[in-house]
């Protein structure tokens, strides 16, 4: 995923794209599609799938179709390359709303996101419609860190003085969390990841992260792996 876009801190981006993409192309071409679950959408995305897999000619004709859906919206929207941060398979993410959505099958505006904080390296972004956090690109994200990119959105970016207190105020709450259940990224079932200053990340069981010593724990590699590149991001476009 590379982001396209010029700025890091962005407001009012919107997410489109054709709900049910496949199954709807199938449909409207008068394929039998009794078989797929419309509601279920995991069972119906793997029965697609076989289908695809199993036969070329339907699976080029759905992703063409897509490509081309995708791009015909693009066009009679007005929109130009600039206003495209991410290109998807059946949708796209861009900072202008869209007037024309339904003159093929719809194109759903399935996010409203009300900012977005992009990474230095733009592979990765987190945002917020305002009630929940939407994290996309970051490797082994996990529950216990996304406090932390939740107290980034709440940054007041109006004010350049109250960002850069605000980015020192989230640095010194990282370094002073005592809380191990932070820094225990999930493993599986059974076992959590910890970094350490001594022995670096070592899988550990569940019980016996309970008993870790949060001073033991590498906050800086934490920091570094998980907040760094959107920090860094937030002060190029405010310095």
């Amino acid at each position: 995923m590379k982001i396209n876009t010029k700025k890091f801190f962005l407001l009012d981006v919107y997410s489109y794209d054709i709900s049910a993409c496949h199954y709807r192309i199938l449909e409207s071409m008068g394929f039998n599609v009794s078989s797929l679950d419309k509601n279920n959408k995991e069972k119906r995305n793997i029965a697609i799938g076989k289908i695809m897999g199993e036969n070329q000619v339907i699976s080029s004709m759905l992703r063409n179709t897509t490509e081309s859906l995708i791009s015909e919206y693009i066009k009679r929207n007005g929109l130009v390359e600039d206003d495209i941060l991410i290109r998807q398979y059946d949708g796209f993410l861009t900072k202008k709303l869209l007037y024309e959505t339904d003159n093929y099958l719809p194109l759903q505006l399935k996010e409203t996101f009300q900012k977005m904080i992009v990474s230095i390296n733009k592979d990765k972004y987190i945002a917020t419609n305002g009630q929940s956090i939407v994290v996309k690109g970051v490797a082994n994200n996990y529950l216990g860190i996304e406090n932390f990119f939740t107290q980034l959105l709440k940054i007041n970016f109006v004010s350049k003085n109250e960002i850069f207190n605000c980015l020192k105020k989230i640095k010194d709450s990282f370094d002073d969390c005592k809380d191990v259940n932070t820094f225990s990224i999930p493993y599986d079932e059974a076992f959590n990841s910890v970094i350490f200053k001594t022995y670096g990340q070592i899988k550990i069981s569940k019980q016996v992260s309970k008993l870790i010593e949060h001073n033991d724990i590498d906050k800086q590699e934490y920091y570094n792996i998980y907040l760094k590149d959107f920090v860094q991001g937030i002060i190029i476009d405010f310095i």
